[in-house]
Parts: structure tokens; sequence; C-alpha cells
């Protein structure tokens, strides 16, 4: 986004425009009966949500009721709408240079105007309002923060947002809640609250699904290996090429409120070798070259629309000598190396060629992040301190959406607090992520926050590259977490969130000793501490997640059964004390 105030001095992130007015609003039980919010009698969807939304929280707020109206009588008056209605109560605001989702709040008089873009922008202006002066939080779509006060003066303002990102979607369970999507501003690739794609990921078997067509039709598939088979679509099949228009063509005329389509490779490393393919691979220097010319030739004929295709896997190399169309979108998929890495290092060169090389084909790119090791989702995963720098590394470089993949299990480390802060960044990636941090912590965890806090700067400081969790660490980090579970311990909602917190920690201990026991089962089983060690975290990992009501957890992308995971590292170590004492 970009950023400026109002003497226009330019931020590379987020349009702010913030300029000092003359008078303040003041809301009171004094003030109520003099005060509504002014809505157009036709006015849309978003702004009619964004007037009751804005009645309900003064309610919750002030305790007092202001009513909704199409009418300006009132002395104090909220205004929110969109385009003419806008233009025609403040006309020094230029509704069309907001976008869909930007916004504009300022002061005029006795009057609060929340002009918002033609999409939800009013909306979001008025999820704005209540967090920067009403001091509102929705930490989860349960847990919000609604304070209560007599009086709420809103100080003289002109502000104006505007996001760079059109696509703002947050890959993780709570996200997906539809009060949550709208407060922070999301919008999804694919969702029942908000949508930019028809069809979305990897598409190429839900328009042309194999049971539908292979057994008839195997010239559709990949050739891999001398052998049609249902691993990849044939990019070259000018049949396969033809049910793709005709699907595409019938879609887009159905469901023209969605303005991009994806039509992207399956998820593996298969890629077809068929004679008419293996000349495009020669000549465009990459496997991926001939899906991407499949995708690049369907947008031509769809010129006001966003074709979609997946940088992934084996199509992640940008194509040489090929010419893309302005309305082909590249959905460019980073791959980490180890998921607590900054993108920004000697170690992302690879990747830093690949993004530069589609940079000089197109301008029309999106990132499909990964923030999460879905090999270990229970593990410690310490990286929400480069999450910011990783987003601005891609940011910088001007690319106009975001997908960050998470965890949309119930579970995982710190998962709240990274649906969170990755919400807000993806609204203003130059934010203070530290303060988002400290903020949730402090209202979701209440006084284990510098506790936990101390934990997260200490974790992303030392599990780091290839550093293994060593039983010192374990250690520390146990003090930290019984020291943060000791200073709610009367509060039993907070005492709940942190212990679950706490699940990766026992998780990656209960694994840390397993791999010591494993490399040298008679230097481990000589130590007895070490032994009491494994299994006091065992037993508290199992402590933990029954307390937490947790029944299954997920590991390499499997949703197992609790007692598999505990009775299998409880036989593990067991088979391993065995064979040690066998030797003696």
């Amino acid at each position: 986004m970009k950023r400026l105030n109002f003497l226009f001095f330019a931020l590379p992130l987020l349009l702010v425009v913030n300029v000092i007015c003359a008078q303040s609003l003041v809301l009171s039980q004094r003030t109520a009966s003099q005060t509504a919010i002014v809505i157009a009698d036709n006015s849309t969807q978003p702004t009619s949500k964004a007037a009751k939304e804005l009645q309900k929280y003064i309610k919750k707020t002030l305790s007092i009721d202001v009513p909704i109206t199409n009418n300006g009588n009132a002395k104090n008056q909220i205004i929110i709408g969109q385009g003419d209605y806008i233009k025609s109560m403040a006309p020094e605001v230029n509704t069309s240079k907001l976008g869909t989702d930007g916004y504009t709040i300022l002061t005029k008089g006795t009057k609060l105007i929340i002009a918002g873009g033609s999409g939800k922008g009013p909306l979001f202006g008025v999820y704005t309002l209540l967090e920067k002066y009403f001091g509102c939080r929705m930490y989860t779509a349960d847990v919000m923060k609604i304070p209560k006060r007599s009086s709420l003066t809103i100080p003289a303002v002109n502000l104006t947002e505007i996001p760079t990102l059109i696509l703002r979607d947050v890959f993780y369970l709570g996200a997906m809640d539809s009060s949550y999507s709208d407060w922070h501003k999301l919008i999804h690739a694919r969702s029942t609250n908000s949508s930019l794609f028809g069809i979305f990921a990897h598409t190429g078997f839900q328009i042309m699904p194999p049971k539908q067509y292979f057994n008839t039709h195997p010239e559709y598939y990949s050739l891999v290996k001398g052998k049609r088979q249902p691993l990849q679509l044939d990019p070259t099949n000018k049949d396969v090429y033809n049910i793709l228009l005709g699907w595409l063509n019938a879609k887009i005329k159905n469901q023209p409120q969605y303005n991009y389509w994806s039509v992207s490779v399956e998820d593996n490393g298969s890629y077809c070798e068929c004679d008419k393919c293996l000349p495009v691979i020669n000549n465009t220097k990459t496997p991926g070259g001939p899906t991407i010319a499949l995708a690049n030739n369907l947008a031509q004929n769809f010129p006001n629309e966003n074709i979609s295709a997946l940088a992934y896997s084996y199509t992640r190399n940008p194509p040489q000598n090929m010419k893309l169309a302005p309305n082909l979108n590249i959905m460019y998929c980073p791959q980490p190396k180890n998921y607590v890495s900054s993108y920004q290092g000697d170690d992302y060169a690879e990747m830093h060629n690949q993004f530069d090389g589609w940079q000089k084909l197109t301008k029309n790119i999106f990132v499909w992040d990964y923030v999460i090791d879905y090999s270990a989702l229970e593990s410690i995963h310490p990286n929400l301190l480069i999450l910011k720098p990783n987003l601005q590394y891609f940011v910088n470089k001007g690319i106009k959406g975001y997908f960050a993949e998470g965890n949309i299990f119930p579970d995982g480390e710190f998962a709240e607090l990274r649906a969170y802060l990755l919400s807000k960044l993806t609204w203003d990636p130059n934010l203070d992520d530290n303060a988002v941090i400290d903020d949730f912590l402090q209202g979701f965890y209440g006084d284990a926050a510098p506790s936990l806090k101390r934990y997260i700067q200490l974790t992303s400081s030392q599990l780091t590259g290839n550093n293994k969790l060593t039983e010192s660490m374990i250690n520390n980090y146990d003090d930290l977490f019984d020291a943060a579970m000791n200073s709610v311990k009367n509060q039993p909602v907070y005492l709940k969130r942190v212990q679950k917190e706490r699940i990766p920690l026992q998780y990656s201990a209960v694994q840390a000793y397993l791999d010591e026991a494993s490399k040298d089962p008679d230097q481990f089983f000589n130590n007895t501490q070490k032994y009491n060690n494994f299994n006091t975290h065992l037993e508290g990992f199992l402590t933990s997640v029954k307390q937490c009501g947790i029944k299954r957890l997920v590991h390499n992308e499997n949703n197992l059964p609790l007692y598999q995971f505990y009775s299998d590292w409880k036989n593990k170590m067991s088979t391993l004390k065995s064979k040690s004492l066998m030797k003696k």
C-alpha cells in the first residue's frame, strides 16, 4: 500500500491521506437525541451493513441508541455512503479514487463522514473507526474487546486509506468467518463472504475430471514415462483447449461477479512429455512452458477478465521466448526452505531470480505464500517476526494480491495470533508488527502476555536456520510457560488459552528427546534425567490436549487421533530403551 500524509510524502505500501480539521464530534447520553446515522434511501448492502454495525457498537460501548435515517435533520450526523450520495454530502471527497475497498473518514463541522469505494469501502471505514477511535478489537470471531465508556470524542480528522493488494486472503480457520473477514478487510480468493475467483487453485481436473474423460479420451491427459496418465491435462491438446474455452465462456457469462479464473496445474510434479509438449518445453526452457502457454492463449479470448495460472512446482520458473497477455495473472508460489528464514536473505537467491524473471514478463502477479509447515503443524514454528518482512519483500516489488496459506485446522502454534497479524499486514504491510503482536497478546492472554512475548522472541532468535531444539532451550521455554500459566492461574479462560499454546512446545520437546535417544540410545538412557524429562513432556502433552478438548492432531497433512501420537511416542521410546538394555 502507499502511504501519504497531507504533504503527499510517499511511502511504498498504503495510500493514506491524513489531514487535520477543525472540529471534533462528541457521542454521549447528552448528545444522543441530537445524533443520527444517515444513509441514502437506496443504499448498497455494504453501506446498510456499515450503518447497522456502527449503530450496534455505539450501543455496546456507550449504551445509547442512535437511529439510522435517510434524512439529515439531526445536529450531529454520521453520514455513510458511496458514489453520488457522498458527492452531494461532501463534494470534497473524490470517491472515484477510493477504488473498491478504500474509504475516507472526515469530520466536517458537526458531521462525521465515512465515504467508501464501490465495494466494501463503507464497511471497512466503519471498522477502522471502531478500532482507531472506539478502541474495539476483534481478536477472533468469538473474542472481542469492546471498551465501555460514558462519552466518546472523535477528534477532527480527514483519513483516507486505499489498499494496494486487491487479494488479501489469510487461509486460517478463524479468518474464514464472515464477520472476522469483514472486520479485518479480507478479500478471499474463494469464500462464502467474498471471492475474487470464479475457480481457484489446482483447477484442471475441476473442469475436466479424469472420471469423466480419461477412459474415452486418455489423450486429454499427460504422457508421463511413455504412458498416458491422469496426472495433469495435456496442455497442447486442441480438444483440451476447446473444452476449457467453452467452460470458461459459459461460467464468465453466468457469474460476472468474479474477475479471476484459475487454469492451473494439479498438485504434483508430473508434466506432459508428449511430442507436442516437448518442443514448447525446449523453446521456453521450462517444463511449465506448455501450461503457461495454454493459460496465456485462453486469456486472449477474455480481455476483460483475468485468467490466472499457478507458478508452482514445475511451472515456478518463468518461460523464455513468450509474451504474456496483460490479463494473464500469475499466482507465484515461493518455496520456503525452512519456513523460518527471511525471503530477503541470500538463501533465497533462486527465488529472487525466479520472481524477477516473472516481473520482466508481467506486472499482473499475486503471491501464494506458505506461512506454516504442513509437515509439522503442531510443532514450534518461530516465524512470527518474519511474516512482515516476507510480505514486504513482494509488496515492494509490486504484487497485486497475497494469499497466505496457513493452518485451516483448529490448532497449531499461535493460530489466532497468526491469523490476526497476517490480516492486519495484508491491509497495511507497513504497520508495526510488534505493536500488533503486543496488543493481541495482552487482549487474548491477559497477564500472561509478557512471558509469551519473551517466548516468541527467544524461539524466533534461537530456532533459526538448521538450529535444533536443545534441552537448555526446552528448560528455558518451560520456565516461561510456567510463569505465563501462573500469572493467569485464577483466570480459567486465559489459562486454557495459554495451555493450548504450550502444546507445540511439549510436542517438539517429546520429538527432540526421541531424536536424541534414536541417535545414541546408550548415552540417552544412562542419563536418567533426560528420560524423566521425556516422560514429563509426554504426559504434559497428553494432559494439555485433553484439557483443551483436542481429540485429533495434524501431522504431514493427516488428521490423526490423539491416542495415536501418544502411543506411538511411548512405544518408540520403550523400544529404544529395550534395545539399549539388551546390549548390557
